[in-house]
């Protein structure tokens, strides 16, 4: 600032590597944030018309479309049968081990958890971790793939092995997060992004489309009916992108009864 008045107060701002990445223009405005903690953050806005403009001109896709099975034992699997982000259940469940005796005890004196200092910084450190590991995965994903199209199930971060407390958290703050990743690479790259019903789709058969919970057994996928084998997550990935809007997958496949004796719903 210029010949700052007398009233003017000089704050000190700390760059990072993603804001310098960005590449955009400096408005002339700030944006003032608050945590659930009260700490106010400055921050700084920059305009992106034009760098996103040149990097849309600049992007050339490989591949039409890329389907992508959303989960917590692996962040994203590809159609392509790329399985990304492989500890990232491992991470969240060492996140869970130290949030919920923090939390037990806060209710034990009759208090809220997030009264606690140490509760409220782990819950900025998870949601750091998710904000960093969605999207490292996704720009991993474009850069390696480089799709026109990302076809993905309709998200859900509900994980039977994690705590109710840290299954909302991630409810709330990792669907935020990579909803806004997936504008950002529509801004960027020109990237359509397309959510699909999942149902079914880690049970029935790409090949001959038979529907069966036993088909897929932890990590394997087995059709019974027809013996058509394939890593599990990875051919869940490959429903969902046979599910985009006008391919001839997005209705579920035929299913089929044999001897199995089972009826397909």
């Amino acid at each position: 600032m210029k010949n700052p008045g007398r009233d003017a107060i000089a704050i000190p701002l700390q760059s990072n590597h993603h804001f310098v990445q960005r590449g955009g223009e400096l408005c002339p405005v700030v944006q003032l944030c608050t945590n659930e903690a009260g700490r106010i953050t400055v921050r700084l806005v920059q305009d992106m018309a034009k760098s996103f403009t040149a990097s849309r001109a600049a992007y050339e896709p490989k591949i039409q479309n890329l389907g992508a099975d959303f989960g917590l034992r692996t962040l994203f699997a590809t159609s392509e049968g790329d399985l990304l982000g492989r500890d990232w259940l491992t991470r969240l469940s060492r996140y869970d081990a130290k949030l919920q005796p923090i939390a037990k005890h806060m209710q034990r004196i009759g208090k809220k958890p997030r009264d606690s200092k140490r509760f409220r910084a782990l819950v900025d450190d998870i949601r750091g971790f998710v904000k960093t590991e969605a999207n490292r995965v996704l720009n991993h994903l474009v850069t390696m793939a480089r799709p026109a199209n990302l076809v993905l199930e309709k998200l859900d971060f509900r994980n039977q092995d994690l705590g109710r407390r840290l299954n909302r958290m991630l409810a709330n703050c990792g669907r935020a997060v990579i909803k806004a990743k997936l504008r950002d690479l529509e801004q960027r790259f020109g990237i359509i992004s397309e959510e699909v019903n999942p149902a079914f789709s880690s049970q029935q058969c790409e090949a001959c489309g038979f529907v069966s919970k036993n088909n897929r057994r932890q990590d394997k996928f087995a059709c019974l009916w027809c013996g058509h084998t394939a890593h599990a997550d990875v051919h869940g990935a490959r429903n969902i992108r046979s599910r985009r809007s006008g391919s001839p997958g997005a209705q579920l496949a035929r299913t089929k009864m044999g001897a199995l004796g089972e009826l397909a719903c």
